[in-house]
């Protein structure tokens, strides 16, 4: 009965707020570092859900030890957590100017012809065509987003893809062989 009248009078957790340097000097000790106060609010959480008045205040004073248990448990679950993301201060590593190979120039330059070759249509197949390649829809989801029936975006974007075919044919083709430099 008495536990019950504890958890429905959280007076005793405004006591052990009074603590509060010492809960977090605690937490950093356990190795929270930054995180120290947020470990220490989640210590108060977990006390208000499954705490007494009893089990933390011993003759009036806080039960150090079971707080140090409750803020040691939180501590060592974030580590847990830390070290398995592994994180790498981008001012401590060195880039390397990388180049691109002549492989990776050749694709880059078939993409910007697609580009190119798409800014010369009317506006319905280039919107259309923009549309269907720089956004995650499907086409019933673009038809969706349009009002357009999704068999006239379908028959766009079919007639879109014949041009570029048409258009690219002899740059895809040097682009298969190996032959990078070719493309123009």
């Amino acid at each position: 009965m008495n536990a019950v009248m504890d958890r429905s009078n959280k007076d005793w957790v405004i006591k052990l707020t009074k603590y509060k340097r010492n809960w977090i000097k605690m937490a950093k000790s356990l190795g929270a570092g930054d995180m120290a106060e947020d470990v220490v609010q989640e210590a108060y959480i977990r006390i208000m859900k499954w705490g007494t008045e009893d089990k933390l205040f011993l003759e009036g004073k806080p039960n150090f030890s079971y707080m140090y248990l409750t803020i040691r448990s939180i501590s060592s679950k974030l580590t847990s957590i830390k070290s398995k993301v592994h994180k790498v201060a981008l001012n401590n590593v060195k880039l390397e100017e990388y180049e691109l190979s002549d492989e990776e120039k050749a694709f880059n330059r078939i993409l910007e012809k697609v580009d190119e070759i798409s800014e010369t249509w009317g506006w319905y197949d280039k919107e259309m065509f923009q549309l269907y390649k720089n956004t995650k829809f499907s086409l019933r989801g673009l038809a969706k987003e349009t009002g357009i029936s999704w068999v006239s975006i379908a028959h766009t974007i079919k007639h879109c893809k014949e041009k570029i075919k048409i258009a690219l044919a002899e740059d895809y083709k040097n682009y298969r062989n190996g032959d990078f430099h070719l493309i123009e």
